[in-house]
């Protein structure tokens, strides 16, 4: 028996040679039908929607307990064909150029298409994220509904980044900090250290360069070294799932005994690195870059620097909405932002 709806497809037009989209993009794309006979429909509607999901289970002996949560950035729904008033006014309708205006309910046999303009609103919302609890998704979702049929829905993602960092001036600004350990034990005397980098933005990529003031005290010749660390944090309720890894080290030139050195090492951040997360409170994606000094059975004096990468890639290669090509460093971006 031939289907009376042959093929539905969803299909949206890139706005950039990545195919991202920000706030106040947007979005343009169609709806095709291929119907084999005249189709009496129902309802036939375009859905926007971002949001972000958390999701883990922990065993405690022979019982799981879940955990989840979910917040919503905007949902935004249009209609082609409507019968009757449903809950469409529960959504804010987009059409641009017409006021909610509908197409025949009575679909002759042949291929159509349904056209759609979808403004992404304005507002601070989180870039698209997936991980190992938690995801952020933006969507588009067609649903075609029909008397005594089941729903027929096509459903895609599209990319979102975020402009919620455009105008960052903590993350252009020097940071610095130091630490003093006296050792005991096996090796004698103290080692002081004064850690400073330029800036604690950077775009993925980007090279990092980190300046060690190191006063060497002690009866041993130490290496300094720098071990860049990523957490991933899934926040639900009162509970939370941290997954943290070591991204790279790098050992530097020992620094010999009885010595003042000022060290410079500089490091590149991976072009694939997962970028820091802004105004998301359920999913948190943070880095810290660990400068220290390898001290043989003791604790290693340590001085902790909070970076946050950003999406380098998310630029098209001229200015887009606002955005400086690829090429630049965040030192010009937020310059031109501001």
């Amino acid at each position: 028996m031939q289907k009376t709806v042959r093929k539905m497809s969803l299909s949206y037009d890139p706005i950039n040679e990545d195919n991202t989209f920000s706030s106040g993009d947007f979005i343009t794309g169609r709806i095709t039908l291929e119907l084999s006979k005249v189709t009496t429909i129902s309802s036939l509607s375009i859905k926007a929607k971002g949001e972000a999901d958390v999701y883990w289970t922990e065993k405690s002996g022979d019982d799981d307990t879940s955990y989840s949560a979910n917040e919503r950035y905007f949902k935004l729904k249009q209609f082609f064909i409507r019968n009757g008033k449903g809950k469409g006014q529960e959504y804010e309708l987009l059409l641009m150029g017409q006021s909610e205006e509908t197409y025949p309910s009575v679909v002759a046999p042949g291929t159509h298409v349904y056209p759609f303009i979808i403004q992404i609103p304005e507002g601070d919302m989180p870039s698209s994220f997936k991980g190992p609890h938690g995801k952020i998704v933006y969507t588009l979702e067609a649903k075609l509904s029909r008397a005594m049929r089941l729903n027929k829905t096509e459903r895609t993602e599209f990319t979102f980044h975020s402009k919620a960092e455009r105008i960052v001036p903590h993350l252009v600004e020097p940071w610095s900090g130091s630490v003093e350990k006296k050792m005991k034990l096996f090796t004698s005397g103290h080692v002081s250290m004064s850690v400073t980098i330029e800036k604690t933005g950077y775009m993925q990529g980007e090279q990092l360069k980190v300046l060690a003031e190191i006063e060497n005290n002690s009866s041993r010749a130490l290496a300094p070294k720098f071990a860049l660390h990523q957490r991933y944090s899934f926040i639900a309720g009162s509970s939370t799932n941290n997954v943290s890894k070591r991204i790279f080290k790098v050992v530097g030139q020992r620094v010999p005994s009885s010595t003042r050195q000022s060290v410079t090492e500089v490091l590149s951040l991976p072009p694939d690195l997962t970028a820091s997360l802004f105004h998301c409170s359920i999913i948190k994606v943070e880095y810290t870059l660990q400068v220290y000094m390898d001290v043989p059975y003791a604790k290693d004096p340590t001085v902790k620097v909070p970076l946050s990468p950003l999406m380098a890639h998310r630029f098209g290669s001229a200015v887009v909405n606002g955005m400086p090509g690829k090429g630049q460093g965040l030192d010009e971006y937020v310059e031109h932002a501001s």
